[in-house]
């Protein structure tokens, strides 16, 4: 009898060979072969399993990298934000300044032009009086009063 097939079953009570009816697990029995190919299983599934563990770690320290990379780089963005938004101030700040000081120079382009009128009125009437000219310098007089209006 099978050493599976306890002596007290209903096969030995009634002298019915026990390893006929029995499933086929119960009549195999554990080779040295069997046994190493289920070590090699075991192996294999447990370098596999090792290697999954592996994997998944890695791709955890990856991905808190990532995380990281992502979290400077979102300070950074916010840094230039504000960079931006400062400059932008700052430059419409400038092109005011710009418009005032283009206003003072047109400002002072006129009073020049008015200026050199009057200069060369003046130049004329004391080149008139100069050479005895009454004429000429009464002449030169009337510009000068009215290009000087200051």
């Amino acid at each position: 009898m099978s050493r599976f097939v306890p002596e007290h079953s209903a096969y030995a009570r009634f002298g019915v060979d026990a390893t006929v009816f029995s499933p086929k697990f119960i009549r195999l029995e554990d080779t040295m072969e069997q046994r190493a190919g289920r070590r090699w299983t075991v192996v294999s599934l447990a370098v596999a399993v090792g290697v999954l563990v592996a994997a998944t770690a890695l791709f955890v320290v990856l991905y808190v990298q990532k995380q990281n990379d992502i979290g400077q780089l979102a300070e950074r963005i916010e840094t230039t934000e504000r960079s931006i938004a400062d400059r932008t101030a700052r430059l419409g700040t400038v092109k005011s300044t710009v418009e005032e000081l283009d206003a003072e120079r047109s400002r002072l382009t006129s009073t020049n032009t008015e200026l050199r009128a009057c200069t060369t009125a003046t130049k004329d009437s004391i080149a008139a009086a100069q050479r005895a000219d009454k004429t000429a310098f009464d002449a030169a007089m009337a510009k000068a009063f009215i290009n000087c209006r200051r």
